[in-house]
């Protein structure tokens, strides 16, 4: 007994140390963000993935959790889910019905005494700066068995960004898509070990305007997107690339905890004049699941699940509470019911199973400053699944 656990602890210790150190050699250098695929199970459970995972988004989260699937094969032909900003309908609202009712004289419009009910729509708008309010629309599929699983997912999603004040708005558009396919397989050792690796082939693509759009030509819009399409010189990008996860989970009865280092070695490169090559920045996330066996002794209840994760650990510019995150979640045979904390901001979600496919829907807040409470983001994400 004592042997095993001198044993648990020496193959933790050694992981944790191969997993920080690897990715430290190379020179330090600006990074950017890889591609990613947002799985509304873990966001609703607080973004809490990390020990957690036992279905098919192992795939994308920890590879390692792709040992805990069972024998048979499962699929998910493409699911569909929309990611949107709570902020981003009201800025949609403005740019495609308010600038119908601007006359040519847009300063007059605004202080004029009749238009009130628009100057304060315009002081609303004011206190959006700073965030990018956005709609983002996913496609994911992928084929899945007990240690194996490839799949694939698209992001298309368009941002606003207001930097004007509540009399003369300012924003910044930007749009695009990014794509990766994913190959990962797992293994597992001494019994307690589940290890795994995975590769992702990346793709990404960004168009957007340099210089913000005024107020007086948002007015003159009659179709706002069709003039972000042909406005301000928009300069369109390309990139291609690959990054690694790699992750472990060791089993302690009841509880698991997990380890995950993502997009190790990854790179992005220019595809396009206007582009440049980058590196995409390495994160470690660790966490602990823990599943009582007693709630599973309610007929009602398929399982419990409590967690708690520390993500992108070694990021100096992040407080530590934004790194902490938090979530339960109760599985029933008709759904899921989740409740978490992402970054100091509350989650909640819920799963309705049906015959053909699954519904789910997901509340989360962001942090989208150094610190929690700085700049708040909100959003909501609806998604349907189907396939096993």
């Amino acid at each position: 007994m004592k042997q095993g656990i001198l044993r648990s602890y020496q193959i933790y210790v050694f992981s944790v140390f191969f997993l920080y150190f690897v990715p430290l050699k190379g020179k330090t250098e600006e990074k950017v963000e890889a591609p990613s695929f947002a799985g509304d199970r873990y966001l609703g459970l607080g973004d809490t993935y990390t020990a957690v995972v036992d279905d098919r988004l192992a795939l994308y989260y920890n590879p390692a959790g792709l040992n805990l699937l069972e024998e048979k094969i499962t699929f998910s032909v493409p699911a569909i889910a929309f990611k949107i900003s709570r902020q981003f309908f009201p800025l949609l609202f403005f740019l495609g019905q308010q600038h119908k009712d601007v006359s040519g004289n847009f300063q007059h419009f605004i202080l004029s005494p009749e238009n009130f009910k628009y100057r304060t729509y315009y002081k609303n708008l004011a206190n959006l700066s700073r965030q990018w309010n956005e709609l983002i629309e996913t496609l994911n599929g992928d084929l899945v068995t007990k240690n194996l699983g490839v799949g694939a997912f698209g992001n298309l999603n368009t941002k606003f960004r207001n930097i004007g004040d509540g009399y003369w708005p300012l924003l910044y558009y930007q749009g695009g898509y990014e794509a990766a396919i994913v190959i990962g397989g797992a293994k597992r050792f001494f019994k307690i070990v589940s290890t795994g690796l995975s590769a992702k082939y990346l793709f990404r693509s960004k168009a957007f305007v340099p210089k913000p759009l005024t107020a007086v030509k948002m007015a003159s819009f009659d179709n706002v997107f069709d003039q972000l399409s042909g406005v301000g010189d928009s300069v369109d990008t390309y990139q291609m690339g690959l990054s690694f996860d790699a992750g472990l989970i060791y089993h302690l009865g009841s509880v698991r905890i997990g380890l995950v280092l993502k997009d190790i070695f990854g790179k992005m490169f220019a595809m396009d004049s206007d582009s440049k090559d980058e590196s995409i920045r390495w994160r470690f996330d660790s966490g602990i699941a823990y599943h009582p066996a007693i709630m599973r002794s309610f007929p009602a209840i398929r399982d419990f699940i409590v967690a708690l994760d520390l993500a992108d650990l070694f990021n100096s510019e992040k407080s530590f509470m934004l790194k902490l995150n938090s979530g339960i979640e109760t599985i029933f045979p008709a759904g899921a019911i989740r409740l978490g904390l992402h970054q100091g901001y509350p989650t909640l979600g819920f799963t309705v199973k049906l015959i053909l496919f699954n519904l789910n829907y997901t509340y989360y807040g962001q942090e989208g400053g150094l610190f929690p409470g700085q700049i708040e983001n909100q959003f909501h994400l609806f998604s349907i699944h189907f396939g096993k």
